[in-house]
């Protein structure tokens, strides 16, 4: 899922800048009013790699959101290649505006790579504890993956517990499988296997609006 990142932080950070500038005109003291911010946080499988921007299921969601009339805009966050460490280095670059609704989805790389899951966990609590530091009426969703044989019964259990672990210990709402229904079938993903076509998007959209409506909606 790893690809050269120069680039593509620099338009990320141009263009997350200008999307939170654009929708974070309220301040912390009149946090009701204005559009709200949704920020989707995670790697290729969120930036929506092998598709267009408007495939990718961020903006599935954008268009969900609009059909229910919602004032909240929605910023994709994704940088492919990233991993839990690369998250954390860069959530303060997203929170230097207001965030009114935060999903994690990050993880998968750091599955893909083998790294130790417990560092994976601890950079994952500490995005969420900044994210909440820095916007505590934020609310939050936690996006996990499943791989299935691809790494292995094991492996893949250790990274299983840490999503759901979180998710317990923080008391926040959680999508366990991101790809369900998605991985392992040929015709909704890519040629590499891993990556959503744009079917598959329509797919992880309706996988996570599952757990994020009620949160919009509350």
């Amino acid at each position: 899922m790893g690809e050269p990142k120069m680039i593509t932080r620099l338009i990320f950070l141009i263009t997350v800048a200008g999307l939170l500038t654009s929708c974070g005109s309220s301040t912390k003291s009149d946090y009701s009013e204005g559009p709200r911010t949704l920020v989707f946080f995670g790697d290729s499988l969120t930036a929506g790699k092998g598709v267009t921007s408007e495939e990718a299921y961020p903006h599935l969601i954008q268009e969900k959101i609009d059909e229910m009339g919602w004032d909240i805009k929605v910023v994709n966050a994704g940088i492919s290649g990233d991993t839990s460490t690369d998250g954390l280095n860069r959530i303060h670059q997203v929170l230097e505006e207001e965030v009114h609704y935060f999903v994690l989805a990050l993880g998968a790389n750091d599955m893909l790579r083998k790294n130790p899951a417990s560092i994976m966990g601890e950079n994952l609590q500490k995005i969420l504890d900044l994210v909440k530091e820095k916007n505590p009426e934020a609310k939050q969703l936690l996006v996990g993956v499943k791989f299935g044989l691809v790494l292995g019964m094991f492996v893949s259990r250790q990274y299983k517990d840490v999503f759901s672990n979180l998710a317990e210990e923080n008391d926040v709402e959680y999508v366990p499988n991101l790809l369900k229904g998605v991985v392992g079938k040929p015709q909704l993903n890519s040629s590499d296997g891993i990556h959503p076509n744009p079917d598959g998007h329509k797919k992880l959209a309706a996988t996570v609006w599952k757990k994020l409506q009620p949160l919009l909606e509350d």
